[in-house]
């Protein structure tokens, strides 16, 4: 009997209290840099194409109604965080 092993993503919107400072990721020793953009900036940014941007304008809308967040608009200036 084969057995396949099968992949999968998770999305998910969280709000931050805090940014900790960017270290080196255990598993592969790379510090990866991170970006505050609007999530339509994030689709394209990712590429993750029209099925992405949906996902993403659908968690920006929960995000707003239940933490009444304001959602940056497509073309905000990007952020960098250290």
């Amino acid at each position: 009997m084969s057995r396949r092993c099968g992949t999968g993503e998770v999305r998910y919107a969280a709000l931050l209290e805090k940014a900790y400072p960017i270290a080196p990721d255990p598993s592969t020793g790379r510090a990866y840099g991170r970006v505050l953009v609007s999530p339509v900036d994030a689709a394209g940014l990712l590429g993750w194409g029209e099925r992405g941007a949906a996902q993403l304008a659908a968690a920006a809308r929960v995000a707003a109604e239940r933490w009444g967040t304001t959602i940056a608009a497509a073309g905000t200036t990007r952020q960098e965080l250290s």
